[in-house]
This record gives structure tokens, sequence and C-alpha cells, in this order.
């Protein structure tokens, strides 16, 4: 048995497709992960009909579905679901509105992430440098951070924390 399997999904009333990969079985239950193919087929999953494509190692599979979606350019082709062409790049569909922008940042904050997933953060950013790391913050940026924090109460244990941080570099 594989660990993982690169499927395509096929609507039979529109005949678009969606290429993706699953680290499981076949028989796992797994549909896809597209916010944009999903909804249909919880409307309708009569009209979907699922191909293994490859399976395999899930390297192999995630190489795989990039090549079958680069080959389609399935991310600005009109006939498939995905939105981007296994690089994780993803096409954004026009503007992104002010209230889009402030529902997606509310969706990140607070995210807990689990040791393993950090150790993987990290790995991916050895050797690379932030990109404002060195640089200044412009004046406009420090107005608005100042302008953020105003109001906000900081503990006494903090206030004593940065009172001997700035003695340290004075001395």
């Amino acid at each position: 048995m594989s660990e993982a399997f690169v499927y395509r999904w096929t609507d039979k009333t529109t005949g678009m497709m969606y290429i993706g990969v699953h680290k499981g079985g076949t028989d796992d239950g797994y549909i896809c992960s597209s916010k944009i193919m999903m909804p249909l087929y919880n409307e309708r999953p009569h009209d979907f009909e699922r191909e293994i494509l490859e399976a395999g190692t899930d390297d192999f599979c995630r190489q795989k579905e990039e090549e079958f979606l680069l080959e389609v350019d399935a991310a600005r082709n009109p006939l498939y679901y995905n939105r981007h062409n296994g690089n994780r790049n993803f096409v954004m569909l026009g503007p992104v509105s002010e209230e889009t922008k402030k529902k997606m940042s509310k969706g990140r904050m607070g995210m807990k992430f689990t040791p393993e997933h950090k150790q993987r953060i990290s790995d991916s950013m050895k050797g690379k440098t932030p990109p404002n790391k060195g640089k200044p913050h412009r004046i406009e940026t420090k107005l608005k951070i100042s302008k953020s924090r105003l109001g906000q109460a900081i503990s006494e244990e903090t206030k004593l924390k940065m009172s001997l941080a700035r003695k340290r570099n004075i001395t």
C-alpha cells in the first residue's frame, strides 16, 4: 500500500476538474481541500467522479501533483477548480477588499502551532534573512505602531524588564 496518492475529480455536470494530493489511503474518505469545489461536491456528490492518477511516497506524489497542475496551468485554466499549480502560489481572483484583508488577518490571530510545525517553520527559514532585518521603520509605520498601542496596559513586570533592558544598553 502506498502512503499517498494524486487524484483528479471531474464535475460531470460542468466538465470542470480538480487535481490534488492526499497523504493517506484511497479509501479513507478524503475528498479534497478546495474551498471552491468542496461546497459543490457537498451539494451534489453524485455529479463528481474521482480518478487516481498516481500513488507512492508523499514526496513523489506532491511532485507529480505539481507536474500535472503545471502541465495544464490549472491555476489560470477555466476548466480547473485549482487556484495554484502545486507550488502553493495561489492565484488571487481580482482585488482583495479591506474587509477580506481584515477577515484573513483575524483568522490568523492567535493561531497555535504544534512543536513539530514550529520546527518545520524554523528549518525552512534557516539561512534566510528576514526581509526587514536591519532596516529602520518608516516614520509612517512608527506612527501606525504607536497609534495601535495606545491605551494598552503594560504590566509592572514588563515595565521593569523594559527599564532593565534600557539600562543595559546605556552602560
